[in-house]
């Protein structure tokens, strides 16, 4: 994915966790962000953020799980963003079995 070439098969996945220090008047705080890719090139994951041929350079991958949050120089946390669809959607969607309401 990373390298712009489709992953092998359904249900290939990545986890990436990212941070950055902030300056100015953050100084001291942390930046944190969480985010789950899975390749389901048949059938659209219901609820997921699909990312776009022009983002990534190929089509069938979604965002299930977007988190982010800051930690304070005392390290309390504050979430800025919880994102995360459910397993049992995400093995629907990569089986076939496509979305019912």
């Amino acid at each position: 994915m990373i390298q712009g070439n489709p992953p092998s098969g359904s249900g290939a996945w990545q986890k990436v966790n990212l941070w950055k220090y902030l300056p100015g008047d953050k100084l001291g705080w942390t930046w944190h962000q969480a985010l789950v890719v899975v390749y389901s090139p048949n059938t659209p994951i219901p609820d997921a953020i699909e990312l776009t041929p022009d983002q990534i350079g190929f089509t069938g991958l979604y965002c299930v799980v977007q988190k982010a949050w800051l930690v304070d120089p005392y390290g309390e946390k504050t979430e800025t963003q919880d994102f995360m669809i459910k397993r049992n959607i995400i093995k629907r969607a990569l089986h076939g079995q496509g979305w019912k309401d």
